[in-house]
This record gives C-alpha cells, sequence and structure tokens, in this order.
C-alpha cells in the first residue's frame, strides 16, 4: 500500500510538468537559426509556478532530509548510548569507545560527501 501511495504521489507531482510543458524556439536568433526548440513550462501565473515549486522542494528535498537526519540521529545515539556489556574493564571500554567514535565520525563523514 505505501509503494502505491508513493508511486501515486510520484506521478501527481510530476503530472503539471506533462501538461504544462511545450516546445519553443526562443526569440535568439542563434536558436532560430539553428532550428533549436527549447522545452519549457507555461504556468497560467507566476504563483501557481512558485507553489510548484516550493511544494516539490519540501517533497523532494526537505522532507528527505528531515528522514535522514532522524534515522542517523537514531543510529548515533543507539552506538553512543550503549553501555559495555560485563564488568568494566578500562582498557576494553577505551576500545569500545574508539570504536563508536570512529562509527560516529564514519556516518558524518559518509553523509557529508553525498
Amino acid at each position: 500500500m505505501i509503494i502505491c501511495i508513493i508511486w501515486l504521489l510520484a506521478l501527481v507531482t510530476a503530472l503539471p510538468i506533462l501538461l504544462l510543458s511545450e516546445l519553443t524556439i526562443p526569440d535568439v536568433e542563434w536558436y532560430s537559426k539553428n532550428q533549436l526548440y527549447v522545452c519549457s513550462e507555461k504556468w497560467d501565473s507566476e504563483r501557481d509556478k512558485s507553489m510548484y515549486t516550493n511544494i516539490l522542494f519540501l517533497l523532494q528535498y526537505c522532507f528527505p532530509l528531515l528522514v535522514l537526519l532522524f534515522t542517523y540521529g537514531r543510529i548515533g545515539i543507539e552506538i553512543w548510548g550503549k553501555r559495555t556489556p560485563g564488568e568494566a574493564h578500562r582498557n576494553r571500554d577505551l576500545r569500545f569507545a574508539r570504536s563508536k567514535r570512529k562509527v560516529i565520525f564514519f556516518l558524518i563523514k559518509f553523509n557529508l560527501n553525498l
């Protein structure tokens, strides 16, 4: 059901591009001389275009970013907050703490390189 909703949402968000796009030759000599067309959206109002752009920004950037921040935050808290099982041994606990720092550092570094 969730996959169907995601596909339906993707189709609905792309529908305005399908309906409002058209090929035109811009009023620039180079384009008309070479018979080059440009695909552009022809919106009825600038307000509609702005609203569509903002909705796409929220759905395709902000929402996934919030999901990633939440999930990686939970992973980081889970890794950092866990206590080492068994009796406390200084050397072993230091190794585990160092290992946890490496994992957290990897999560941060990996996400910054995307």
